[in-house]
């Protein structure tokens, strides 16, 4: 099973599209066919009627939550009486939609979630949405060409650029947002945002652990239950194992993946173990193998920004060896879960208290809860958190890594960077809040490694629009409450997931191979940068390398890192040349 795929093409005339030279709607139906726009997918198409259709996969908002297949007439009534937004208020899910509005135009709706990616650009005469890069109209041989600024924009910060990646011209449709074409121009609008919910308090019953645990819990059951048989990413973490707990009560078959390095830190089977255990899983391990990284090559090639880190190569090989050994209809994971679920370690949560004129004995115990969350002393964090409140404002991008960029360029590149809507708050709002939305809106636009075409889909569940909704509600220092990250979540699953995984501080990573992988490539990864694109295109600093360590320089362990990142760049920006 591969994942849903389509191509929308506006502004077609002719009843063939494009062309017989092109075969960008290859292995593709017609699906929907109205004012000269075209839309062809591959499966998992919902119908509306005569007024458009969904791609993708379609929930109830009830609990449990109920999967759709076909629409009946008074839904029908009200996505065309709405031009498409009750699309996002009665239902959730992971899908495209195109929805013929009550004036004839047509408007194209990505779900809040983010789940299908969508791509699109104009050539002057039609324009163009696709989930993938890999084919016309989104080919290299169209004349695509990288943007010096905005991959600059993104070394220093991935996914704050909002509508716009790495290659000029091409933007992307943000989730929750509609595009509509008035006299062949594209606009765009917002018809879910997290201001909506970011701006509420929850009721203590919106953080209930019950409440919070079934609306997990049903969620990633329904998402789980559209596959016969899902491979998930079992770190032994937070995250993976809440969406091991709501797999294992879908109707999937589930098998657990383990990657295993060879340092302490890149090894959690013991972990892990207790979660398969709990659960039933079938559990397959597989190691981090230097065999399974081309260097050379772009991590991830089928999508139009850089994907930086390596080891997503050796678990895309041993997801496809895992394939070998049992069907696969979904790749699931944990991925956005810390996001999600606010993982802070900061004085912000005391900020918030300050600026919401909470209780002294409400500021005293978010004030110990952050001591006893981060190691540090009361004075510091009274310090820290007096000069945030003296701070107006901010760079809306955040923070970022300028390590080995041209500090010009840099600055020339944020300087004209669109800031990403959702950095757009509604007036005045709490620290925390922004901090949670930023650290959301980072987390969309990873759509996995593998292409669409080729591959069954990549599921972030965590990510799914009634979780999210549900947690950006609840303020900063409720995540933190005990002194504790993402409190809220472990406190829920208390009973449902082993004490072990919940009473965990740590969490390994494949940091320890990606230091090999260096190690192993050092020689190669500083010639690539020293004449290769990003030199070219300016994006280096111009002092690179003399201010890049060696690897036998242990005064800044991170530097390998760092320019693994660039190298892989590098050579995703050398496959658009």
């Amino acid at each position: 099973m591969t994942a849903p795929n389509f191509l929308i093409v506006c502004g077609v005339e002719d009843s063939a599209y494009p062309g017989s030279s092109l075969d960008a709607a290859e292995g593709m139906s017609l699906v929907f066919s109205r004012s000269g726009t075209k839309v062809w997918a591959t499966d998992h198409v919902v119908d509306i009627g005569d007024y458009g259709v969904v791609i993708g996969h379609l929930f109830t908002r009830s609990q449990p939550s109920r999967r759709v297949f076909k629409l009946t007439p008074d839904e029908i009534f009200r996505i065309h009486g709405s031009s498409g937004s009750s699309l996002v208020r009665d239902f959730w899910g992971g899908y495209v939609a195109v929805v013929e509005a009550t004036d004839g135009q047509l408007e194209i709706i990505r779900d809040p979630s983010g789940a299908i990616p969508v791509y699109w650009r104009s050539d002057g005469r039609r324009v163009y949405l696709a989930t993938e890069m890999e084919r016309a109209p989104f080919s290299r041989e169209d004349g695509l060409r990288v943007d010096a600024d905005l991959l600059t924009a993104h070394l220093f910060q991935p996914r704050h650029g909002g509508p716009e990646t790495c290659i000029a011209g091409v933007r992307v449709l943000i989730p929750g947002h509609a595009m509509r074409l008035r006299a062949g121009a594209p606009s765009t609008h917002v018809l879910w945002s997290p201001w909506d919910h970011a701006t509420k308090d929850a009721n203590p019953r919106d953080y209930d652990p019950e409440r919070f645990r079934s609306t997990v819990l049903d969620t990633i059951s329904a998402l789980g239950s559209c596959f016969h048989s899902v491979l998930i990413g079992a770190s032994g973490g937070l995250d993976s194992s809440v969406v091991g707990a709501g797999l294992a009560s879908s109707s999937a078959r589930i098998c657990g993946h383990t990657m295993v390095g060879e340092d302490a830190d890149s090894d959690e089977r013991a972990y892990a173990e207790r979660v398969v255990s709990a659960f039933g899983m079938a559990w397959q391990i597989d190691h981090f193998s230097l065999e399974d990284i081309d260097i050379a090559a772009p991590v991830v090639s089928h999508v139009p920004v850089p994907f930086t880190a390596h080891y997503a190569q050796a678990i895309a090989a041993a997801r496809d060896r895992a394939k070998g050994v049992r069907p696969i209809d979904a790749f699931f994971s944990g991925n956005g879960g810390d996001n999600v679920f606010c993982l802070m370690r900061s004085a912000t949560p005391l900020v918030d208290r300050l600026v919401t004129w909470s209780s002294p004995s409400a500021i005293i115990r978010t004030t110990f809860d952050i001591a006893h969350l981060t190691g540090a002393d009361i004075g510091t964090i009274l310090r820290l958190t007096l000069s945030r409140l003296s701070k107006s404002g901010g760079s809306v991008h955040g923070s970022g890594d300028a390590t080995f960029l041209d500090p010009r360029g840099l600055k020339r590149a944020l300087d004209a960077l669109p800031t990403h809507p959702w950095l757009e708050p509604p007036g005045a709002v709490r620290p925390g809040k922004l901090s949670h939305v930023r650290m959301i809106a980072r987390a969309q636009g990873n759509d996995g490694f593998h292409s669409r075409r080729t591959h069954p889909p990549s599921i972030a569940p965590l990510l799914a629009q009634p979780i999210v909704e549900l947690c950006l509600c609840i303020p900063s220092w409720a995540w933190i409450s005990g002194g504790v990250d993402r409190s809220v979540a472990r406190r829920a699953f208390r009973g449902t997931l082993p004490n072990a995984v919940l009473d965990r501080r740590s969490k390994g990573g494949p940091s320890g191979f990606m230091d090999q992988i260096y190690r192993h490539h050092e020689r190669y990864v500083r010639a690539s940068l020293e004449a290769g694109a990003l030199r070219e295109l300016g994006i280096l600093d111009p002092a690179w390398p003399s201010t890049a360590p060696s690897i036998s320089d242990e005064s800044d362990p991170v530097a390998p890192r760092r320019l693994l990142s660039l190298v892989a760049a590098e050579h995703w920006a050398r496959s658009w040349v």
